[in-house]
């Protein structure tokens, strides 16, 4: 396990992380508010050692949320998050404040980033991805795949116009499929660039060179990229009810998969 939090300047690594509603006995399909009693405060006050993990912002923001299994997605993925970055830089469960670029992505205060480690979280259903990078920009994004969201009501603000005429001539099953795709790569890039939909999706124009990597082949003027040709977009699929892509600022690289295994990072 050790091994998995040492990252060389030519790796990507994606952890995977399945939240695990079930330690407390909620169901993610399920609606329950907050009103029922959890075991929440168990995860964050029975060991000082979660408590390190969890500040009072994240504390606060996570109860926040109406919906039990909202407050738990949350506090996970800030628990999770300081953890794994705790363990590359070798932090010793050290707190601190994440700092803030001017369009709210967080990054690493610099006393301690010692690998200028660049991070990016995405979060949707029962899972969290968490991508790292040593030296260069990354996003990603993870998708639950709904058939029943309205995809002509959509379509217009995610895809560029020479995507909108390859989406006109797909069936409804192969849209759904495009759709998410495109949906999870420009998602991915867009948190890489720092930006988020502060620069339009609808500005970059993916082409699919394979069904695991895409390739932006127009993009209009950004104010914080002058070359997308710089960035790397991989697709990969964790779950059939899922999409989830990342994108990174580096010509060649080798990916790292890792899933999250709560035996070894107990809660």
């Amino acid at each position: 396990m050790l091994d998995n939090y040492i990252i060389n300047k030519n790796e990507v690594h994606i952890w995977i992380i399945k939240i695990p509603y079930v330690y407390f006995n909620i169901n993610f399909h399920s609606s329950v508010s907050s009103r029922f009693k959890l075991n929440l405060n168990h995860f964050l006050f029975i060991k000082d050692f979660n408590k390190l993990m969890i500040n009072e912002k994240d504390i606060k923001k996570g109860f926040s949320f109406y919906q039990a299994r909202d407050q738990i997605c949350s506090l996970i993925s800030k628990y999770s998050l300081r953890l794994l970055l705790n363990n590359y830089l070798n932090l010793k469960f050290q707190n601190y404040d994440f700092e803030y670029n001017k369009y709210s992505k967080p990054f690493l205060p610099f006393d301690i980033n010692k690998l200028n480690l660049h991070f990016n979280l995405s979060h949707s259903g029962e899972y969290i991805l968490v991508s790292l990078n040593s030296n260069d920009n990354i996003g990603t994004d993870i998708e639950y795949i709904n058939s029943n969201i309205d995809f002509e009501c959509l379509k217009d603000q995610f895809f560029s116009k020479y995507e909108l005429e390859i989406w006109k001539k797909l069936n409804e099953i192969e849209k759904i499929e495009y759709f998410y795709k495109i949906w999870a790569c420009k998602e991915s890039i867009l948190k890489g660039i720092g930006m988020g939909f502060s620069y339009s999706p609808s500005n970059i124009s993916f082409d699919f060179i394979s069904d695991n990597n895409a390739k932006i082949i127009h993009s209009s003027f950004c104010l914080e990229e002058s070359d997308f040709s710089q960035w790397k977009t991989n697709l990969f699929k964790i779950d059939n009810k899922y999409q989830s892509a990342f994108s990174v600022r580096k010509n060649t690289f080798q990916v790292k998969y890792i899933n999250w295994n709560w035996e070894k990072n107990i809660i």
